[in-house]
């Protein structure tokens, strides 16, 4: 056996490398669910709103959508985060059904929030079906998911343990 004993991270470690995933998808994840969000809710229109988006007055729009997307986004991302942070640092790595399980439990708790009547509210541009609601909480978590897929730590090994 090896003079070296290799130690098995510390709880701060661990809660700090959680801590870590939150914060990639609290940050990154908002402007993705915003845009996935912009291009699901019109499929038709896409390319369109998103050429017409860099024009000046739509260019304010574009950046005050993404902001906004923060204060309805940031929450539900910090929760996607925060499971896939823990399934990481204290449990091994994560899997890509792992991150799409959390993706849809967070959208489905998300659609449970917003009221029927703004969802799908006939005479008006902003409506949207549930799935893109959905959707863009499940692109936003996979993207992040993907990025910090290789942040993880094995799962702490007991020593108790019988052989």
């Amino acid at each position: 056996m090896s003079a070296a004993v290799r130690r098995s991270p510390s709880l701060a470690a661990r809660a700090g490398m959680a801590i870590g995933i939150v914060i990639v998808f609290v940050v990154v994840g908002p402007p993705v669910g915003f845009l996935t969000f912009l291009i699901a809710s019109s499929p038709s229109d896409a390319m369109d709103t998103l050429t017409t988006l860099w024009s000046p007055p739509y260019f304010v729009v574009l950046i005050g959508g993404i902001a906004m997307s923060y204060v309805f986004g940031g929450g539900p991302l910090a929760l996607a985060g925060l499971v896939v942070g823990i399934r990481q640092a204290y449990f091994g790595p994560g899997t890509w059904w792992i991150a799409l399980a959390t993706g849809l439990a967070v959208g489905v708790a998300v659609l449970g929030g917003v009221p029927v009547q703004l969802a799908n509210f006939p005479s008006s541009d902003f409506s949207f079906t549930p799935a893109v609601l959905i959707l863009s909480c499940v692109a936003p978590t996979l993207l992040c998911w993907l990025l910090v897929s290789g942040w993880y730590f094995a799962a702490p090994v007991r020593t108790d343990a019988p052989p």
